[in-house]
């Protein structure tokens, strides 16, 4: 029994909240075999939400081969008949596999729908019928309405079985997508950034170089601006579709693959990057005026040491006739 993934998620949850051990195994013993009902014509039907719930996390990420040794392990657990006629593995397996894509759906139709709203494209059926997907699949755990989202997503030309390839890649536009709306405004900065800005940026990268960023995290953000570029400026956007905008983002994220890496990397340091050209570019901008004030208020002394060949004091022209001998560098609040 403890070698059913059901089990030990089962197990899991109730150790969170039962504090003696022996209550927590009798408990989970007692929800684990509610599981049961899962052999019956009505299969996954049969069973509560609380015990569907369960047997979402259990699958989660398993491929179908992995599944059905569950559900193996589940019939020898309750001494099921492979050959019985009350149920059907294969049919049982199959249901567990369309809810184990419930969660990736509620994932994919949200972050389009963050997408949307943060590039600020124009909102039409297919904003609609995402928020519907989202309204339907949020607390359902019915197999037939997961089925339906499946269906609407491949309509609006989003196919989530990428994610459950055997060639999966972490880094494929769904995800991209999907980590886009764990940081929303990420998106806004994007649209509102330029390549000059990188420059900056990357200047102010060499000059700090302080390890928190470095120059090929600059490089990734300029990919990720021209990729925004090539669909739009902050305006043209707004006067986009929400369907154009979603296909075309798709459609330069699958024919730039070297883009994948460089959103990804680009999300991860977003914050980072964020705080750097909010208050690194005003320091280093504050710092310039700073050190024009001390020129403006100073007093050079230029001495030839070796052969005495002039000896000179000048002043910035600007102050000839008003001048501070006094001024100390603290007097002008500049922070070293």
């Amino acid at each position: 029994m403890k070698k059913s993934l059901f089990f030990t998620i089962i197990y899991e949850n109730k150790k969170f909240y039962t504090k003696n051990d022996f209550d927590c195994i009798s408990q989970t013993e007692l929800k684990f075999n509610e599981l049961k009902n899962i052999f019956s014509k009505q299969a996954l039907h049969s069973l509560n939400q609380d015990i569907l719930n369960i047997c979402e996390n259990s699958v989660k990420g398993k491929n179908e081969n992995d599944i059905s040794k569950e559900v193996d392990l589940l019939m020898n657990i309750f001494k099921k008949d492979s050959n019985s006629s009350e149920y059907n593995k294969n049919q049982i397996v199959q249901s567990l596999i369309i809810l184990s894509k419930r969660v990736d759906i509620y994932n994919i139709a949200s972050a389009i729908t963050i997408f949307i709203d943060k590039i600020g494209a124009i909102k039409n059926i297919f904003y609609s019928e995402l928020q519907e997907i989202i309204s339907k699949i949020k607390n359902s755990y019915i197999e037939e309405e997961v089925l339906k989202a499946i269906d609407r997503l491949k309509k609006i030309n989003i196919d989530i079985d990428i994610l459950y390839k055997e060639n999966y890649e972490e880094n494929n536009y769904i995800n991209i997508l999907i980590k886009l709306s764990e940081e929303p405004d990420s998106i806004l900065f994007l649209i509102k950034r330029n390549l000059d800005d990188c420059l900056e940026l990357k200047a102010l990268v060499e000059e700090m170089n302080n390890g928190i960023l470095n120059v090929d995290d600059i490089l990734d953000l300029d990919k990720c601006i021209k990729l925004i570029n090539k669909i739009g400026t902050e305006q043209t956007i707004k006067n986009m579709n929400d369907f154009e905008i979603v296909k075309t983002f798709i459609q330069e994220i699958e024919e730039n693959k070297d883009m994948k890496i460089s959103f990804i990397k680009y999300i991860k340091n977003y914050k980072k990057l964020k705080n750097l050209f909010y208050y690194g570019l005003n320091m280093s901008e504050s710092s310039e005026q700073k050190i024009k004030l001390i020129c403006h208020k100073s007093k050079f002394i230029l001495k030839n040491t070796k052969n005495e060949f002039y000896n000179g004091i000048y002043y910035d022209n600007f102050n000839e006739e008003n001048e501070n001998k006094n001024l100390l560098i603290q007097d002008i609040d500049i922070n070293i």
